[in-house]
């Protein structure tokens, strides 16, 4: 059958225990891991403050996450691959949009949010070029590959796909919000509060695209591509201007 003469793809949901799994495992990822892990390099005498070290935690952290999803969810991701496959068109188009809308949106939301304070630099982008500097090719494995498929799967896969059912305002206003949070509440105490909420802002254009990539789509893929592949380009420019 053309894909053009088949029905729009429905969104691909989470099975019930990939929900509870999902749902147990996003605290642990924002909160309790990345902690427990510093207590722990903090007990052996380890300066975290040192960026060789924040970044290994980081990847420690990253591939730990990887590994536990990719388990968990390799239903879903499976069943959502064959969504792709099924609608290709939709899902180029998708990624294709998706990007667009991610680097057009950020571009005009880090202009405005420069209006109100001049100067400004996403101090998430500040730190992972400090961390690039210590190791290019252990950041792009990060960028590229471990962060989209982890952030896709927490904040589109669980967040988004468990509220769609129910009302598609909260499921882009709360995956945007979380998403966004993500990228600077690790700052908190550190920058004042009017910078951490212009930053926050800044991510809030990329996490739309990214979820309206899943929608659009119906498959989580195209959002793990499009993440990826807006990572492959900023991290590229980054590297380049160094």
């Amino acid at each position: 059958m053309p894909e053009n003469s088949k029905p729009r793809p429905a969104v691909i949901l989470l099975e019930l225990y990939e929900k509870i799994g999902g749902w147990i495992f996003l605290p642990l990822y924002i909160f309790v891991l990345p902690v427990a892990l510093t207590i722990v390099l903090m007990f052996l005498g380890v300066n975290i403050l040192r960026s060789e070290v924040q970044l290994y935690l980081s990847l420690i952290l990253e591939v730990f996450s990887f590994v536990a999803l990719a388990i968990l969810f390799h239903r879903y991701l499976g069943k959502a691959f064959r969504q792709a496959r099924n609608f290709p068109a939709r899902f180029f188009i998708a990624v294709a949009v998706g990007v667009a809308i991610y680097f057009f949106g950020t571009t005009l939301m880090e202009y405005l949010t420069t209006l109100i304070e001049p100067g400004l630099e996403n101090i998430n982008d500040n730190t992972i070029g400090v961390l690039a500097d210590v190791s290019p090719v252990l950041m792009l494995v990060y960028t590229i590959l471990l962060a989209p498929l982890v952030e896709e799967l927490m904040f589109r896969g669980v967040i988004f796909t468990c509220l769609r059912p129910h009302s598609r305002f909260w499921a882009y206003a709360v995956s945007m919000v979380a998403f966004s949070l993500i990228h600077v509440m690790g700052y908190v105490g550190q920058y004042p509060l009017l910078t951490l909420g212009l930053c926050f802002l800044q991510y809030l254009p990329a996490s739309f695209a990214l979820a309206w990539a899943l929608e659009f789509s119906g498959s989580i893929w195209a959002g793990i591509c499009t993440h990826m592949l807006a990572n492959t380009i900023a991290m590229s420019f980054m590297l380049l201007l160094k």
